[in-house]
């Protein structure tokens, strides 16, 4: 019987956390971001939380507020922490703010979090290139290998890692090896 009275209620809440998450997608749209950042906070609650987050990172960045999400984060993480998209903003907003170290820290908390996941390093990787350090690129992609016992899942980082080094020939066998296995590139 409780849970009978307590549906409408849950739809109702589900409702207008999915009606928040799409206003705020409009208005980001539009360039409100101000506007957009509760809204999109709001919907964080709702079924639509992962792209809210999305959301949430992008008005923010446009903000320069990027602080703003560590909280947030820190608080779905708890509750997810095994979903890869919360880990990978946490790792790019500890980036934005030039905090390497706890960069580093939330990879390795990742890391423990889902034992034999190549998306820890794959992300950590990722956004080693995009800062231009290749080295410390190849070192999480060594890492992987080591802690996976393959680095399969990571051919396209490493073939970036490669290339980054100037080391073509390497890049370009790691290029077809991933080609090989993902057509869809």
């Amino acid at each position: 019987m409780a849970i009978a009275l307590l549906a409408p209620a849950l739809a109702s809440a589900q409702r207008a956390d999915t009606s928040a998450f799409y206003r705020a997608l409009d208005l980001e749209g539009s360039g409100n971001y101000r506007a957009a950042a509760p809204l999109y906070r709001t919907a964080l609650q709702g079924p639509d939380r992962v792209n809210a987050m999305l959301g949430l990172e992008r008005v923010y960045a446009e903000l320069h507020q990027t602080d703003s999400l560590l909280v947030p984060l820190d608080s779905l993480i708890a509750q997810n922490p095994t979903e890869p998209v919360f880990r990978s903003v946490q790792l790019r907003a500890y980036s934005m703010l030039a905090r390497d170290d706890m960069v580093r820290r939330s990879f390795e908390d990742w890391v423990k979090a889902i034992p034999g996941s190549a998306d820890p390093y794959r992300e950590y990787a990722r956004l080693l290139l995009q800062n231009g350090r290749a080295v410390e690129a190849d070192s999480i992609i060594r890492l992987a290998g080591l802690a996976l016992g393959t680095t399969s899942s990571l051919q396209m980082e490493l073939a970036e890692s490669r290339a980054a080094l100037g080391q073509q020939a390497a890049s370009a066998a790691e290029w077809r090896g991933a080609l090989a296995a993902n057509p869809d590139l």
